[in-house]
This record gives C-alpha cells, sequence and structure tokens, in this order.
C-alpha cells in the first residue's frame, strides 16, 4: 500500500548497524514488534512526530497499517494530534477512503474526547479526561 521498496532498518536487520526500535518506522512498516520495543525503552516516544508534524497513528493510517495503527491507538497516541497541515488521524484516513482507518482513528477520538447527545439532541463534549501516567 504504498510503502517502500526497503524497510529503513534493512541494515538493522542484516546485524550491520545497530540502532533503539523507532515508534515512527514500526508504524510505517505495520510492524508491531518494533512499536511494542520503542515504547518498551521510552514510553515517551509516543509522542514522537515525523517531519511533517505526523504521530505515529497518523503514520500508519496514511499508510494504510491498520493493526498498528489499532494498536497505536490502544497505546495512548494522541488522535486528536494535528499534523503539519493541520489534520487529525481522521481526517487522514477519510482523505485516503480507507474507512477501516477512519473508523480506528473515530473510536480512538472517541475515548481521548468523549461526546453525549444532551437533552435537546445536541452533541456535547464531556470534560476531558485528566492526563494519567504511562
Amino acid at each position: 500500500m504504498g510503502l517502500p521498496a526497503k524497510k529503513l532498518s534493512y541494515y538493522k536487520d542484516r546485524g550491520e548497524m545497530e540502532y533503539p526500535p523507532n515508534i515512527l518506522e514500526g508504524a510505517l512498516f505495520n510492524d508491531i514488534e518494533e512499536i511494542e520495543a520503542a515504547i518498551s525503552e521510552n514510553p515517551a516516544c509516543i509522542k514522537d512526530v515525523s517531519q511533517e508534524g505526523m504521530n505515529a497513528l497518523q503514520l500508519a493510517l496514511s499508510h494504510g497499517c491498520f493493526e498498528a495503527a489499532e494498536y497505536l491507538a490502544q497505546a495512548g497516541v494522541d488522535p486528536l494530534h494535528r499534523d503539519s497541515f493541520g489534520r487529525t488521524a481522521v481526517i487522514i484516513a477519510s482523505e485516503l477512503g480507507f474507512e477501516r482507518g477512519a473508523k480506528i482513528a473515530w473510536e480512538a477520538e472517541m475515548r481521548a474526547a468523549p461526546m453525549h447527545i444532551d437533552e435537546q439532541g445536541e452533541i456535547v463534549q464531556d470534560a476531558p479526561k485528566p492526563p494519567g501516567p504511562f
């Protein structure tokens, strides 16, 4: 689905280069093991962004890596984050026509910013959850 021909960690896989696991690379290549290792070594990496300002969830969705996107959404990567173009994960998946990806992002948004319909039929955003430890 539009992935580069060669994974960025090609040399690492061959044992020629050592570097820490990277959440963005894991997202780009649907590599859950790399994502798990990156978060395990550095929980704050869930806030890492690419040069275009995309977080790991947005990057996974932009490349159709839905298993990685589901994992990242559950791991706490911010679904409300806006990239350099002002797009959230839902917008990115929707623009690309990825229905499954848009559903993953939408559900993550609802967990991050829950809403309900009041007595007048209006959509009301509930108070945000206080930030918790990783």
